[in-house]
């Protein structure tokens, strides 16, 4: 069984680790001495040792044999407001909808189903202006089909956004 499992973004790495204390200590040393020797800094303060963390927009809970992930509310909150705001004009901001595809995208991971849907966003935000839009802006009606299906995954979910993941093969 593997005893280490590890995620990044960008230069935020995330690790669990099992096994006895020992094990663990050497496992924490050999992959904090690896990334130093590999010219990547690492920002000790900021570093936790403990069994819930939050990281990246998700709260994170170690067991023994996995770790639980759940999307941090304030996300599924932002998530939630967007869609119904957006339907009531023709017309959204590039900026607004980058933000909205931003925080669904912290989701996505844990509900793979929304890729689909988050890559009609993605789009439509990167594809050339016209002249009913303008330059910074997107029909509401190009992501109409993705926003109803959004709301329906994030409004209507009453349990919250959250995976479990085991540590063991």
């Amino acid at each position: 069984p593997a005893a280490a499992r590890m995620m990044f973004f960008g230069d935020d790495p995330l690790m669990a680790f099992r096994g006895k204390t020992d094990e663990r200590n050497i496992m924490i040393a050999t992959v904090m001495l690896t990334w130093e020797a590999l010219g990547h800094p690492l920002f000790y303060d900021r570093g936790e040792r403990v069994p819930q963390a939050t990281w990246i927009g998700g709260d994170f809970s170690l067991t023994r044999d996995s770790v639980a992930v759940q999307v941090k509310q304030t996300i599924v909150n932002d998530i939630v407001t967007s869609p119904d705001s957006f339907q009531k004009t023709n017309r959204i901001s590039k900026k607004q909808l980058r933000f909205f595809a931003g925080r669904v995208n912290h989701a996505a991971p844990l509900l793979v189903t929304v890729h689909t849907f988050l890559q009609e966003i993605w789009a439509a935000l990167f594809q050339e202006a016209s002249t009913f839009t303008g330059k910074n802006m997107v029909r509401t009606k190009q992501i109409d089909h993705a926003l109803g299906w959004l709301k329906a995954f994030f409004v209507y979910n009453h349990i919250g956004i959250s995976a479990t993941f085991r540590l063991a093969d």
